[in-house]
């Protein structure tokens, strides 16, 4: 679609998702930034007031294109800005999204405030975020451990999946990582630690990606390898958060990457 095909689509679109409830409405995602791809879809979001009961996020296709219509309310957007986890999202999502449809201002002012937004008053709560995340993980070493000396698929594709989604989580909250999109995630996050860091070099193995520039270390290509790869992965993390775990965490911690080290003592020797 052209840009003006484009404008012509959300000219209609605003004109039929508003309503007498609706405060505003406003696009979102890489329309809003400028960036769609052939296949990306246009992120639209009517705008009801706080105390409405929120429709659930629906989906069409015009044009072509998939049009997804998510209506939101203000306050989940200011409520998730005070969570770390959910910060890391909201926080660009806000600065990027561009206003269709604003009939008494409170969307410029809700991204007035994201602008303004700090990070550091929420680094306490992201540290406890993280440490809490990782008190969880030893449960998924062991099933990592059980899958690799049984060699059952199940269990190693649904460890590795599960413990790479949380430790990701885990590390981008506590770096306070603002995320531009779910689909640079994993980019972001190796740029921050490293293309060439020990931790980057675990996690791209551990989710399945291809070779990165300036890294040495091809993707594995079995789900057994991507299984020792997560164990690698857990190591590295528990270093490079060690500083902001507790007690009860790191003694745990260091318990399980020492039953990982007697199982298997290649680990330490790659990581």
């Amino acid at each position: 679609m052209t840009d003006t095909e484009v404008e012509r689509l959300l000219a209609e679109l605003v004109t039929e998702l508003d309503a007498r409830e609706v405060v505003g409405i406003y696009l979102g995602g890489s329309y809003a930034r400028g960036a769609p791809t052939l296949y990306s879809d246009v992120d639209l979001a009517p705008v009801l007031p706080d105390d409405a009961a929120l429709p659930p996020k629906r989906y069409e296709y015009r044009a072509g294109r998939l049009i997804s219509i998510s209506p939101k309310a203000l306050i989940g957007w200011r409520t998730q800005m005070t969570q770390p986890e959910r910060a890391i999202y909201a926080v660009p999502s806000v600065r990027e999204l561009r206003i269709l449809l604003d009939k008494d201002g409170s969307l410029a002012r809700l991204q007035q405030e994201a602008f303004a937004f700090r990070w550091e008053p929420l680094q306490p709560a992201a540290d406890a975020f993280a440490d809490n995340v990782l008190q969880q993980m030893p449960e998924y070493v062991h099933k990592l451990l059980g899958g690799i000396a049984t060699r059952d698929e199940s269990m190693m594709a649904f460890a590795v999946g599960e413990f790479a989604h949380f430790v990701t989580g885990a590390v981008a909250t506590q770096r306070g990582m603002l995320v531009v999109s779910q689909n640079t995630l994993y980019r972001q996050l190796w740029e921050e630690l490293g293309r060439e860091s020990a931790w980057t070099r675990a996690h791209a193995a551990a989710v399945g990606s291809a070779a990165m520039e300036h890294t040495p270390v091809l993707a594995p290509v079995t789900l057994i390898e991507r299984a020792f790869a997560a164990l690698r992965l857990y190591i590295e993390t528990i270093r490079l958060l060690r500083p902001i775990l507790l007690p009860g965490t790191r003694r745990v911690a260091d318990e399980s990457i020492r039953i990982i080290q007697q199982v298997h003592p290649g680990l330490e020797q790659q990581s």
